[in-house]
């Protein structure tokens, strides 16, 4: 039992440590029945970061056949496979958020980070926000940030618009950092299609949105086979013209993925812009094909590196720096290639007594 002595001196440690302990928060299904308890209205105002875990597993288990083989999945197993991971996911993201709704004093920029678990045996079905429990979520309004980084091979994937849908949730969102697994490159049709998909999906987005980072890849194990490309297809890339447009009103883009260059010119590529007023800093590391299969590098066998084709990348570097001309407020614009770092293009904005003045380096 503790005594009138002994009590100043746990409430003194209890205001030290508690600020501490409660900064970052991790929780699953199972620890948010808990937390309703231990996350007090005091407590609630040391949180900054929080993380949520929904766990997800094989409605069906397929049968072993032979040594180390699986029998295919049947179109039925897919669909239950599905609805059920859409269902479970939305319930327990559903949950989360109400939770949130609840809170009496939360600080006004908490960090929210999503996570799924659970092995996917391989599978790359997505798993998605039900409409029917989108419809009724709150919209919290002192989250600030919104992170989700998909797991490996063996892990399920959100689909972009999911994360888009969530993102829409959070009326004063100013910062998102998502790494999402891309359609493989196997098919140009197939692929184009999710680039579009997103495409779309970006207008949900909301406007108070300045940071924006972006690693959108394909796993290599999935892109094995002979890549189907239609060469007369070469409409412009949807999906790198409509970050064009987000990035707009952002101080900050950061895109690791294959992009197209249509993303520093849009439609118009004889058109100046001067409407990037807050755009400060721009980093893209892009892929070593463009969106549309084709290749920017070719493999020097001899060297074992990959040289960039003049006609391909070069664009990159014009309408980047036609770009650059528009953002008035740039500190520096840089392009590097994942495959290929003998190469990459920086502009540094410096400025002096006389103005300002443009560096260009490129190694």
């Amino acid at each position: 039992m503790a005594t009138g002595r002994s009590m100043p001196r746990y409430q003194e440690w209890q205001a030290h440590v508690e600020p501490i302990t409660f900064k970052r928060i991790y929780l699953n299904p199972l620890r948010l029945a808990q937390a309703i308890g231990y996350v007090t209205p005091l407590r609630q105002t040391y949180v900054r970061f929080i993380h949520f875990e929904t766990p997800l597993s094989i409605v069906q288990q397929p049968v072993a056949v032979g040594r180390g083989f699986w029998v295919s999945w049947s179109e039925a197993m897919q669909v239950e496979q599905v609805e059920h991971n859409s269902t479970v996911f939305s319930s327990h993201l559903a949950n989360l958020l109400y939770y949130l709704n609840g809170w009496t004093l939360p600080h006004e920029n908490v960090e929210l980070s999503l996570g799924i678990s659970g092995t996917s045996c391989g599978l790359d079905w997505p798993v998605s926000l039900r409409v029917g429990f989108y419809r009724h979520l709150p919209k919290i309004d002192f989250i600030k940030k919104f992170r989700h980084t998909q797991g490996g091979v063996n892990e399920w994937k959100l689909t972009p618009t999911t994360c888009c849908m969530i993102a829409s949730l959070f009326p004063s969102l100013r910062s998102i950092n998502w790494c999402l697994e891309e359609e493989p490159p196997r098919n140009y049709i197939t692929r184009a299609e999710v680039r579009n998909t997103f495409a779309a999906a970006l207008v949900w987005v909301p406007s108070s949105v300045r940071s924006f980072t972006l690693a959108y890849y394909y796993c290599w194990m999935r892109a094995f086979g002979d890549f189907s490309v239609d060469p007369q297809s070469r409409a412009p890339d949807l999906l790198s013209i409509a970050l064009r447009q987000l990035s707009k009103r952002l101080e900050k883009v950061v895109l690791s993925m294959d992009i197209g260059h249509e993303f520093f010119i849009g439609n118009d590529s004889s058109a100046e812009e001067t409407d990037w007023l807050r755009m400060r800093e721009v980093t893209v590391i892009a892929g070593s094909r463009t969106p549309q299969e084709d290749a920017l590098f070719n493999f020097d066998d001899e060297t074992q590196s990959a040289i960039p084709i003049p006609g391909m990348v070069n664009p990159y570097y014009l309408a980047a720096g036609r770009a650059a001309a528009g953002m008035p407020n740039l500190s520096f614009l840089t392009i590097h290639w994942a495959l290929c770092f003998n190469t990459a293009l920086f502009y540094v904005v410096r400025k002096d007594t006389l103005g300002a003045r443009l560096f260009v380096t490129g190694t």
